[in-house]
């Protein structure tokens, strides 16, 4: 779309440096690849009303109308189309590019003929005269309600998802197994008591802070996973806090992404704090061995 809109712009200017100002548009070659496009190639004075000279054929999918009942403002301004709420930032950043002579991009909601709410994307520039004044705008507004609607409900997931990490107290990490590098969250360095700048994000460092005694089962775990011999890592071991001493953690992970040899690139994975759990079981089995020893 981009090609075509920088094509759209070189050639149209051409014409109008040789037609007059209310310059009429045939059906050129030009027009014919423009009206093929998913979306609607415009020029408009710089007005408050954004008043159109030409829009493309993909004028009616986008907006509901018809060329004819857009341009000249013959029904309805293209302004009154844009959602009442996006009005003045829409007509702010197009100010902004036109007096600073570079193209604007920008998102923004309309309203249809039909009433039905769409997001669109126009990209566009201001075209000036000989005395550096903006003679009309040349620009393209294409849908993107249908993406705009994944990534808010995909925005919606994160933030459900960010919220019950944070409630159950999770460690999140995530493994770049061929840099080594790994991607925590602030509830894997809490869980330790540390800051989240005092960890170096790299693997060796974590496994610095397993216990000596429970690193031979990480690694037997680990390996077999990385190995494709089990669905998924788990493992519980302890890890060397701030303080010194030593936490118990439920470590599980999973390999997601492989190389084109098949070798695991990517793995993710989280920390749940069993600390407390293990000092019951340990507490209780010391009472039932305190209780044995009385019954012998």
């Amino acid at each position: 779309i981009y090609k075509y809109f920088k094509f759209f712009s070189i050639l149209l200017n051409t014409k109008v440096n040789t037609m007059t100002e209310k310059a009429t548009y045939t059906k050129s070659d030009l027009e014919q690849i423009l009206d093929c496009l998913p979306g609607m190639a415009y020029q408009s004075l710089y007005d408050d009303h954004w008043t159109m000279e030409y829009v493309s054929e993909g004028c009616e999918e986008l907006l509901g109308y018809q060329k004819e009942d857009i341009i000249e403002n013959a029904q309805t301004t293209y302004n009154k189309i844009i959602h009442p709420d996006d009005r003045e930032k829409v007509h702010n950043q197009i100010k902004k590019e036109a007096e600073n002579n570079t193209s604007f991009n920008i998102e923004y909601r309309i309203y249809t003929k039909e009433g039905t709410l769409k997001w669109v994307w126009e990209q566009g520039r201001a075209i000036y005269d000989n005395d550096n004044q903006v003679k009309y705008l040349l620009g393209f507004i294409t849908n993107i309600t249908n993406r705009k609607l994944n990534y808010n409900e995909l925005k919606e997931t994160k933030n459900r998802l960010e919220l019950a990490v944070k409630g159950a107290n999770l460690g999140v990490w995530d493994w770049n197994i061929k840099t080594g590098r790994i991607n925590i969250n602030e509830n894997w360095t809490e869980m330790l008591g540390f800051d989240p700048d005092e960890i170096d994000p790299v693997v060796d460092e974590w496994e610095r802070l397993i216990h000596e005694e429970d690193k031979d089962q990480v690694n037997e775990r680990l390996n077999e996973h990385l190995a494709g011999e089990s669905d998924f890592y788990s493992v519980e071991h302890r890890l060397k806090t701030k303080e010194g001493d030593y936490k118990w953690v439920k470590d599980i992970g999973k390999v997601f992404n492989w190389d084109e040899n098949g070798n695991p690139k990517r793995a993710v994975g989280i920390h749940l704090d069993i600390d407390e759990t293990k000092k019951v079981e340990k507490r209780l089995r010391e009472s039932e061995e305190k209780f044995r020893t009385y019954i012998e």
